[in-house]
């Protein structure tokens, strides 16, 4: 029996499917803000990344999924690093908390700071989509290229 050609396989179809949303969930996160809020945790996706939050306190506002225009411009960067951060509950005073928000810098380089004053036993993941589409797409292209090898072997 001759192997079915790769564009006619399941798996390449809904590998590209994955990888084309994940790309527009990038570009979407540049002009967007949309949460997911539970109360304790939160689910973020802005700045051309995806963020984990879980606060040290419930916040009062409803939960549910909020969407709006991104209401702080922050400086560009495509490929942001990856964040893995506890808060330490660091008092700040209220000049500090409006110079950093007058400051020009990175959404990173803006969640390094405000998490470093948040309430204690607060925690961020802050995920790039670019970090996500490499998660998804090396093993995609792995399970392409043994299926392959497979369909040859069986062809021969």
């Amino acid at each position: 029996m001759k192997p079915r050609p790769l564009h006619r396989s399941v798996i390449f179809w809904s590998g590209i499917f994955v990888m084309l949303s994940i790309t527009w969930l990038w570009r979407d996160s540049e002009r967007h803000f949309t949460r997911l809020d539970s109360g304790l945790w939160l689910l973020d996706q802005n700045q051309s990344a995806v963020m984990l939050l879980r606060t040290g306190t419930v916040r009062t506002r409803s939960p549910g999924i909020h969407r709006n225009p991104g209401s702080r411009h922050f400086a560009t960067e495509l490929f942001p690093a990856p964040l893995a951060m506890r808060s330490r509950g660091v008092p700040v005073s209220y000049t500090d908390m409006r110079a950093q928000e007058q400051r020009h810098c990175t959404m990173r380089e803006d969640l390094v700071w405000v998490w470093t004053h948040e309430g204690a036993g607060s925690v961020i993941f802050f995920i790039p989509h670019w970090l996500i589409l490499t998660a998804f797409a090396l093993p995609w292209a792995g399970l392409l290229i043994w299926r392959s090898r497979r369909a040859r072997r069986v062809g021969s």
